[in-house]
């Protein structure tokens, strides 16, 4: 789901400061950016072992995506943390 929704979301553009919500920007920034990593660490971790190469499945390759896309989930809600138009409950 949150490949999905990442195709919608607006960003702000770092060099001109403006918040972009073309959905083809969008997707061509997500695109080239981390739906490769977010779709290879939807990989389950069985299946991973599986068609993996020795080296790959003593270093937990898989793991660490998985602990990347964890390291996204906390920036969201540290910024969610930060807006003070946003209501918990």
């Amino acid at each position: 789901m949150d490949i999905v929704l990442t195709f919608f979301l607006a960003y702000f553009d770092k060099t001109s400061y403006i918040l972009v919500d073309d959905r083809k920007k969008i997707a061509w920034k997500y695109a080239t950016s981390w739906l490769a990593l977010d779709i290879i660490s939807t990989i389950p971790t069985e299946l991973a072992r599986k068609i993996s190469p020795v080296p790959f499945q003593s270093y937990g390759f898989f793991n660490m995506l998985r602990l990347w896309r964890l390291r996204r989930v906390s920036a969201l809600f540290s910024r969610l943390e930060k807006d003070r138009n946003y209501n918990y409950f």
